[in-house]
């Protein structure tokens, strides 16, 4: 997972061809197989249980492609990417196309660094929002991830030539005013400077106010408009707006057992989902202590929806009871009534139009 010890790993792998290639020494992930290596971190994005290594294998993978990169360049020496290369350093061919782009990117790695967390955010907040859906990651979500990247790398090396650059002069010419206290001098900037700088100033200020404005919608807004729709019958865009609740706060028990039910009894059959319903139903229960019974309850119809009528039924059982014990002779009756289709091997759906 991207934590520090995935980070670590990340960081061990690039150190490791670093120091093998300006060793010229074999490089050593060079001989593993790019595409199937590719294909597997893929398939961890789909695979849920794979999910938590999709950060290691992608840092693995990566490793792959820039020593296959470096070892094809360096096979065939020619021209040096810099004509201060120290003497023995292993040579690589400038006209490359892949080493023109991992160049390009190394340079600008830093702005990368700076910008991934913040534009990621923002962009998983504008799709949360904007973009209805399930729980369920799908190619519209990777696709989604690929397509954030290209813009975080594009935005990156904007902000490169218009900050970093610039900086880094501005550090240079105090740097070089404190070292011979030569009289005061303008400092100027090129004309790609002025042009750049306006479209820069103008995504950052829309990622800022984009952010503001997405963070005002809060879970507590998001979950009152989802249970808004849901009883105007517009089961799709609630869902949509009970998965904003919950990108807001992954706890929200009220999102997390609206939701299951929904995708456990929604009456279109394209809406439901027995398998995320149970995880965002057990959840609910597991936050509560499995003390509510009308939690329990949604998570008996999510098993139902599922198939697993067994634990439907146990559980069923479970929430009358305890809704019984405190009670709630309402909640008590509708499990009973739901208790016999389960018996009966039958799911319980919503029958109100949908639109």
């Amino acid at each position: 997972a991207a934590s520090p010890l995935g980070y670590w790993f990340s960081w061990a792998l690039g150190a490791r061809i670093a120091d093998s290639f300006l060793k010229n020494e074999p490089l050593p992930f060079a001989r593993i197989p790019l595409v199937p290596s590719l294909l597997v971190t893929i398939a961890s994005y789909f695979v849920r249980p794979a999910l938590p290594f999709l950060f290691v294998l992608s840092a693995f993978v990566t490793a792959i492609a820039v020593s296959r990169l470096l070892g094809n360049n360096r096979s065939e020496p020619a021209l040096t990417v810099s004509d201060s290369t120290a003497p023995g350093s292993p040579e690589i061919r400038r006209n490359a196309f892949f080493w023109n782009i991992f160049q390009t990117i190394g340079l600008w790695s830093y702005s990368i660094y700076l910008l991934h967390q913040p534009l990621l955010n923002a962009i998983s907040l504008l799709m949360s929002n904007v973009i209805p859906g399930t729980y369920r990651p799908g190619v519209a979500t990777f696709l989604y991830f690929i397509v954030a990247w290209v813009i975080i790398i594009l935005v990156s090396g904007l902000w490169r030539h218009v900050f970093e650059l610039p900086g880094i002069a501005v550090g240079k010419w105090i740097i070089r005013n404190m070292e011979t206290r030569a009289p005061k001098g303008a400092l100027r900037f090129n004309k790609g400077f002025y042009v750049m700088v306006v479209p820069l100033a103008v995504i950052v200020a829309g990622i800022l106010v984009l952010t503001t404005k997405l963070n005002e919608r809060d879970s507590r807004s998001e979950l009152d408009l989802a249970e808004f729709l849901t009883a105007k019958h517009r089961y799709a865009a609630a869902l949509g707006h009970y998965r904003s609740a919950l990108d807001h706060d992954a706890n929200c028990v009220d999102a997390l057992n609206n939701a299951a039910w929904l995708l456990a009894t929604a009456p279109n059959p394209r809406l439901r989902d027995g398998k995320t319903a149970v995880e965002l139903a057990s959840k609910a229960c597991e936050l509560t202590g499995d003390k509510q019974a009308f939690f329990i309850g949604t998570l008996a119809a999510a098993e139902a929806e599922a198939g697993q009528f067994d634990a439907a039924i146990a559980n069923a059982q479970k929430a009358r009871t305890l809704a019984l014990r405190h009670g709630q002779i309402g909640i008590a009756t509708t499990d009973e009534q739901l208790l016999e289709l389960y018996q009966a091997g039958k799911p319980f759906h919503e029958t109100a139009d949908t639109k």
